[in-house]
């Protein structure tokens, strides 16, 4: 047993070192672990180099190794998408018990790059909510146009407001509308906002609820924030839009621990200032 507890930590600090950079394509990534499993499993089960792969990983490597070699599978930058041939999707395709195992892993479905060419988008969403068990919830939609299929997507994902960690892309105004009603009923979970609508559209945004969110991102000189004195001491980086710059002050004074600040002034260029270690006058 104290063999095999050692031979797991071996396996885990070597699957935390990161490819080169030509192996970080999700293709890649997908072919090291192959080669990482090969290599595991011919030390752990003490096959014979030319056994099936499958049948060791199947007979010797623990569930807990091979969860951790999927987690590094999915993308570096963004999220995962329903594409059959990336992960989380292409690692269920491989054999009945790497389906298992990643059916298992619910942190693998926590995060999804909802794609309007995707039929049934709403589906998508449910089966990955499904999966992702009680994992924090992220995603990134962006939809230009209103039909049923785009606001069925939507209606999918409101239901877990609570449960939003990272909250991407671009809605037209009612569904953005419904995102932002949902994030004033409670989102203690959500550290990332980042979500536009028509420029003509004004709005507010509660914030009182999102106590640990550290950024934000608005894109029209429209939309009224408020709540900041709740989550203001959170927040690292800070991206809105103002009328005039009068409108600077509430963000200054209510969020003393920005790192990076940027504000668009209307009909003005994008003004960018940098902060290290907090607001300095």
């Amino acid at each position: 047993m104290e063999t095999c507890n050692c031979h797991v930590d071996r396996v885990v600090r070597h699957s935390e070192t990161r490819p080169p950079g030509p192996l970080r394509s999700p293709k890649m990534k997908v072919e090291h672990l192959s080669d990482c499993v090969d290599m595991t499993v011919d030390v752990h089960a003490q096959k014979p180099p030319g056994s099936n792969i499958l049948e060791r990983a199947q007979a010797g490597l623990p569930f807990e190794v091979l969860s951790h070699f999927f987690f590094k599978c999915l993308p570096d930058d963004g999220f995962p998408t329903t594409s059959i041939k990336e992960a989380p999707m292409v690692l269920g395709r491989v054999c009945s018990y790497w389906r298992e195992v990643a059916l298992a892993t619910h942190v693998l479905w926590a995060a999804l790059s909802v794609r309007t060419s995707v039929r049934r988008p709403d589906l998508c969403i449910q089966e990955w909510i499904g999966r992702s068990g009680q994992s924090a919830l992220s995603y990134r939609v962006s939809f230009y146009f209103k039909n049923d299929r785009v606001m069925d997507a939507v209606n999918m994902i409101l239901p877990h407001w609570r449960r939003w960690k990272h909250i991407e892309g671009h809605l037209l105004a009612d569904q953005w509308e419904n995102v932002v009603s949902a994030i004033a009923e409670g989102t203690p979970l959500l550290g990332h906002l980042q979500i536009s609508t028509d420029h003509d559209h004004t709005g507010t945004i509660q914030l009182s609820s999102a106590l640990f969110l550290q950024f934000l991102k608005t894109t029209s000189w429209k939309h009224n924030v408020l709540g900041l004195d709740a989550c203001g001491s959170s927040l690292r980086h800070l991206s809105v839009c103002a009328a005039d710059w009068s409108q600077c002050w509430p963000y200054l004074v209510h969020c003393p621990n920005l790192e990076i600040f940027r504000i668009t002034i209307r009909l003005l260029r994008q003004r960018c200032l940098p902060w290290q270690g907090g607001i300095r006058f």
